[in-house]
């Protein structure tokens, strides 16, 4: 098999298959359906919870939350100190670009999550941050890139960098595309780089801004407001194009494309505050009942949620984790503590919306039982919950547990929750040497790809062995040559 010379991984958030299918199929985005016809495709089901740093973790180490440590939005270090995912060194796992680099790639790394401080030795990395304000921005514009030098150069020969707007400002973004695929492309062409990583973020802001606006499965459509969504949404998906096309202009035959995202999202139906179901239940107790007792604490959450101050502790027996994980925690011990798990576990399996008849969870496990999400560790919570489909997490300070959709989510339900036009899976589209051309994977034969088989594979058709942790199995549906069709015959033969 022919290995591909050099990588272009082009990481989109929040993109999803049925959308991007709708915008290409419109011809808003010519460079992507032109890889999906000369490449292999499918959706992947992303990891528990499909959160942008539990994900793209997984999209560098192939590696299941349990093992490389980031199923939340921040970390807690063996010091004890919390640091944010978006840092390296909340990472437990080996990354794709440290097995590049031993198997003789030279690394440059753009606005990817958990790449600085940059673990490499002849490697660079560009723009760590992921202007949210509550997580601190690694970069800042004196110190845009590892090493300090190459920020400087890149600065000097294509412009400021944008690097924190609103995330509405659809010029401010055209702006970060065409310096990321300039930028990207030069160091791959002229300063002799074979492997470079992105992520790019446009997609799930707008998503969040947006979906429920454009989508008319979400309780908050409105018809004549939905057009100037899609517009939006539309404009967002051809910023996307034009960093693809940009990036790989010059990209040779030797070389493998990957567009990939790490979940998709869907309109929110309904909105759960478990902490509120909680206290109607009697596991968590306030000081004072009647008190809304909310507070907005960016290091315990990012949302407002009811105050730890607020929280009669001798009487709490469980509470929700901060952090918009999706595990409880009992605070009991002995038997006592198995005694109020069982009652939580069975509470959770059989709460029912009475609004809809549904009941809010799909999955309800014991800490010892959550591996199939890919959970495990000393960080997992006592209880892990995945919401049902169209269930997503809010704070309610009016004291009830659950209220009307609004917005558009992806991350505590079942990730294949959807609607004709958007999805919380997420999707690869590979193109380049010993890819299959113009396959697209059937989930109902073969199921979904998961999240950690991205990096195995990408490893088979670069030629070298994948990460210490990596924990997926290659697609190998997606390699020329390979039939994976069914083979049942139609006609059962005489046995």
């Amino acid at each position: 098999m022919a290995h591909a010379k050099r990588l272009f991984f082009i990481g989109i958030d929040g993109m999803n298959w049925p959308m991007s299918s709708h915008f290409i199929a419109e011809g808003e985005m010519p460079r992507l359906k032109a890889l999906r016809e000369r490449g292999a495709s499918t959706e992947i089901f992303p990891c528990f919870p499909a959160y942008t740093p539990t994900n793209w973790a997984t999209l560098c180490t192939g590696a299941y939350p349990g093992t490389h440590g980031e199923p939340g939005w921040t970390v807690t270090m063996p010091d004890g100190r919390e640091v944010s995912s978006f840092t390296s060194c909340a990472l437990n796992a080996e990354t794709i670009w440290e097995a590049a680099e031993r198997a003789g790639h030279r690394i440059c790394l753009f606005n990817y999550p958990a790449s600085m401080p940059l673990p490499l030795k002849n490697g660079c990395a560009v723009d760590n941050s992921f202007g949210n304000p509550l997580h601190p921005q690694y970069s800042t514009p004196e110190r845009l890139a590892e090493p300090p030098e190459m920020g400087r150069e890149l600065v000097e020969r294509f412009g400021p960098y944008p690097l924190s707007f609103e995330a509405s400002d659809l010029d401010a973004w055209t702006r970060r595309a065409q310096w990321i695929a300039e930028a990207g492309r030069f160091l791959m062409e002229q300063h002799g780089y074979t492997f470079f990583y992105c992520h790019f973020h446009i997609i799930d802001h707008l998503l969040h801004l947006h979906l429920a606006g454009a989508d008319p499965a979400s309780p908050a459509y409105v018809e004549a407001e939905a057009a100037a969504h899609m517009e939006v949404l539309r404009s967002g998906h051809r910023i996307v194009d034009g960093l693809i096309e940009t990036l790989t202009r010059d990209a040779k035959d030797t070389d493998l494309i990957v567009v990939v995202s790490d979940h998709g999202n869907s309109p929110n139906q309904r909105m759960v505050d478990v902490n509120r179901w909680l206290v109607e239940k009697g596991y968590l107790v306030l000081k004072d009942r009647a008190q809304a007792a909310v507070e907005k604490d960016p290091a315990l959450d990012r949302n407002p949620a009811i105050s730890f101050d607020a929280i009669d502790w001798d009487k709490t027996t469980a509470f929700r984790k901060p952090g918009l994980g999706l595990d409880l925690t009992v605070n009991a011990s002995g038997e006592e503590y198995e005694r109020i798990r069982n009652r939580l576990v069975r509470d959770l399996r059989t709460w029912v919306d009475d609004e809809t008849g549904r009941t809010v969870m799909a999955v309800v496990l014991k800490r010892e039982d959550a591996y199939p999400l890919g959970f495990w560790g000393p960080d997992v919570g006592d209880v892990a919950v995945v919401y049902e489909k169209g269930y997503a997490w809010t704070t309610l300070p009016d004291g009830t547990a659950l209220a009307p959709g609004s917005g558009a989510n992806h991350g505590p339900q079942f990730p294949t929750a959807h609607t004709d036009f958007a999805s919380v899976l997420a999707f690869i589209t590979a193109a380049g040497p010993g890819v299959k051309p113009g396959y697209l994977r059937d989930p109902a034969h073969l199921g979904h790809a998961h999240m950690t088989d991205v990096v195995p594979t990408l490893c088979r058709l670069l030629g070298f062995d994948p990460p210490a942790h990596a924990q997926g199995a290659i697609l190998r549906d997606f390699l020329n040559g390979v039939d994976a069709s069914p083979r049942r015959p139609a006609t059962t033969p005489r046995l």
